[in-house]
């Protein structure tokens, strides 16, 4: 009596371990189902297709860049610059624009300052203007791609060539075929350095500029500025005239504001100088 029921206790045994095992097997298809299975995206196709490289699209954020750069949600949607578009990936990339022009992240460091690239509202017909966060390249799925919005003026496009190559300490060549050199550049001629403060339908004209370690009182000397926390002096006497045609090496930016100190200096030692000369008599 006790072999028989040893010996059913171990057949329901059996039984359940047979039908449980079945149950795993089901469970791991269904499961290997769900993983093999293709994932749809909502991709807008004829958008993507009638984009071109440089075009400016209104696109939404990740949710993985919102959390990193802790964006609230009601900022995900943003103007977005294609550098490029990659059909194999199904992905943009490019950056992201931000109509907080003035207060990003990028431009507390003062050597960006002079690197700042806006897009004009009434050129583009947006709602404001619009700075572009070009530091970054941003990988963007196509699915985020919502419409349309304008394309990079030529204009815009120079600068953001020029200013990438220049964050990177890259010298840029401003040319007859690729005239690209502003007021406030840093300009290399013969073994000088130049900050262009003038530019007119035919010239540029420049302030030799050094850097030095003096102690100076900036409210007292003016021919010192300070940018980027390294003092700077300026030799007004040894200014450069450059036709816009010829080949000019920019080095680097500062931005305008230490081009209207330079302006607002010059004029304070002329009047210091008479100030000199009405004394002298």
């Amino acid at each position: 009596m006790k072999k028989i029921l040893e010996f059913i206790k171990k057949f329901f045994r059996l039984k359940n371990n047979h039908n449980e095992t079945i149950e795993n097997e089901i469970i791991k298809d269904e499961y290997k189902e769900i993983i093999e299975s293709p994932v749809i995206k909502n991709i807008n196709w004829k958008l993507i297709n009638s984009l071109n490289n440089y075009d400016i699209v209104l696109v939404k954020m990740t949710d993985e860049e919102i959390n990193r750069r802790n964006i609230k949600k009601d900022h995900q949607k943003r103007p977005f610059l294609i550098k490029y578009k990659n059909d194999k990936t199904e992905m943009l990339s490019g950056y992201y624009f931000t109509s907080n022009i003035n207060n990003h992240r990028f431009f507390k460091k003062e050597k960006n300052k002079g690197l700042k690239i806006v897009l004009n509202k009434d050129t583009y017909k947006i709602n404001k203007n619009t700075l572009l966060l070009f530091e970054e390249d941003i990988k963007l799925p196509y699915e985020n791609a919502i419409h349309f919005m304008a394309h990079i003026t030529n204009r815009d496009l120079s600068k953001l060539k020029k200013y990438k190559n220049l964050l990177s300490k890259v010298e840029v060549i401003s040319n007859n075929e690729n005239m690209v050199i502003e007021i406030s550049d840093i300009i290399s001629k013969d073994n000088n350095k130049y900050i262009i403060y003038q530019i007119d339908n035919t010239s540029c004209y420049g302030y030799s500029i050094n850097e030095s370690n003096d102690d100076i009182d900036l409210e007292k000397d003016h021919n010192y500025i300070m940018f980027n926390k390294q003092l700077y002096f300026i030799d007004y006497k040894n200014n450069i005239v450059l036709n816009k045609n010829e080949e000019i090496h920019i080095i680097g930016r500062f931005n305008d504001d230490v081009v209207n100190i330079i302006k607002e200096n010059k004029k304070q030692l002329k009047f210091e100088q008479k100030e000199k000369c009405k004394k002298k008599r």
